[in-house]
């Protein structure tokens, strides 16, 4: 399905959900987000985890004195990294040890519908606990990969040489130079998931600056690859929410 047919489809879908929200509603906050992901993949092979971010916007219905349900629209960076060390023989009495570094970055347009539960203070300050479901559109996959060789004497280890080659691009481009083809034959459009975490809003005249922690786990394989990769991301996001009644 194309990109562009996709990301119209959440758009409308996030508009029908703001749309869908009960008209009897309490009270209706609008407002944004920001602030860094700590982003990895679970599943086979050994990844490490790199720094991304998010930003966006939501809108807030209150459906009861402690329930609200909320609709989120953010772009977001998420990704991976890895590192591999491999020693083969160059021929002539040299070997050549190889250390690739591989850093993949992902980045969507992440539709979030949370359910929140908050604990009335009495003050100024409103905790919140949720959970719901993620869609996010995959909008780019690329990668860059760092390649250091060293060139040894087979019989004294002495060092006789070293290179190092940086090459960035598309996750579907071909790397013949040393992986031997894309790091994915195709990348999926959609991932599908689910997030839980906290928050705090402190309340500011009609407003309230909003402090939050969540962690996403995505349930999609995010390409065809020998590997099982799905994402993880954990977040920390500070923004300003708006009441209009």
């Amino acid at each position: 399905m194309p990109r562009c047919t996709v990301l119209a489809g959440t758009v409308a879908l996030f508009t029908l959900a703001l749309a869908a929200m009960p008209a009897h509603a309490q009270s209706l906050e609008i407002g944004g987000r920001l602030g860094p992901a700590i982003t990895t993949v679970a599943g086979d092979g050994d990844t490490d985890s790199k720094l991304g971010f998010s930003i966006g916007g939501f809108a807030g219905f209150r459906l009861g004195e402690r329930v609200t349900i909320y609709g989120e629209l953010s772009f977001i960076r998420k990704g991976f990294s890895s590192e591999g060390q491999y020693i083969l023989s160059a021929g002539g009495g040299v070997v050549r040890e190889t250390t690739l570094q591989q850093t993949v970055h992902l980045d969507y347009l992440e539709l979030q519908v949370p359910l929140s539960l908050t604990f009335p203070t009495g003050g100024s300050l409103r905790p919140r606990l949720y959970a719901g479901p993620s869609l996010a559109l995959e909008l780019r996959c690329g990668a860059g990969w760092a390649v250091r060789n060293v060139f040894l004497d087979w019989g004294t280890g002495t060092v006789i040489g070293s290179e190092e080659i940086e090459v960035t691009g598309g996750c579907l481009d071909q790397q013949d130079i040393f992986l031997e083809g894309p790091l994915f034959q195709e990348t999926n459009t959609i991932d599908v998931g689910i997030l839980f975490g906290g928050g705090l809003d402190i309340r500011i005249g009609s407003g309230a600056l909003t402090v939050d922690v969540r962690y996403n786990l995505g349930l999609i394989d995010i390409g065809e690859s020998p590997a099982t990769l799905k994402n993880r991301a954990f977040q920390v996001l500070l923004g300003y929410s708006y009441f209009l009644r």
